[in-house]
């Protein structure tokens, strides 16, 4: 079971911005939204019916605030992506969803949720990193000369 949800997770997002890209034109971007990340549900509620493996166990309304939260994060994510998918290549949707992951982390160390490891760290680096390397086309030397100036 962890192996399947450990290779279906990170496939599922990589064709997000491609999928979103290809039905912009048919579908409206909350329509979008809703379709995919229900059908995303149907995959892990059915994943998680199945018992072939490990058997999860929560409480109800511990399930049901997870879901909502789940739901209203990714859904507002999702519908930010795909209505950028209506002017702008696929690319940039893989920008929102890489960025988002490292700011979730992030955000968690500052609330105090999570501990900064070093491993934390260099995960959010890297993250951020390919980025800057894809917004910069390969010459991240390019921002070395922007210089911010005080408010």
């Amino acid at each position: 079971m962890n192996l399947i949800l450990l290779a279906l997770v990170p496939a599922c997002f990589a064709l997000n911005p491609v999928i979103g890209r290809a039905l912009v034109e048919w579908f409206g971007s909350a329509s979008l939204s809703i379709v995919r990340w229900s059908l995303s549900a149907l995959i892990v509620t059915g994943l998680a019916l199945s018992r072939t493996g490990e058997v999860w166990r929560a409480p109800a309304p511990h399930v049901l605030r997870i879901a909502v939260l789940g739901m209203l994060g990714m859904g507002f994510c999702a519908y930010a992506a795909f209505e950028g998918a209506r002017t702008s290549p696929a690319t940039n949707i893989a920008l929102i969803y890489g960025c988002t992951s490292a700011f979730v982390a992030a955000w968690e160390v500052a609330a105090g949720r999570q501990r900064l490891s070093a491993l934390l760290m260099g995960g959010i680096a890297a993250c951020l990193a390919g980025v800057v390397l894809i917004v910069t086309r390969g010459h991240p030397e390019v921002i070395a000369p922007i210089h911010f100036t005080p408010a």
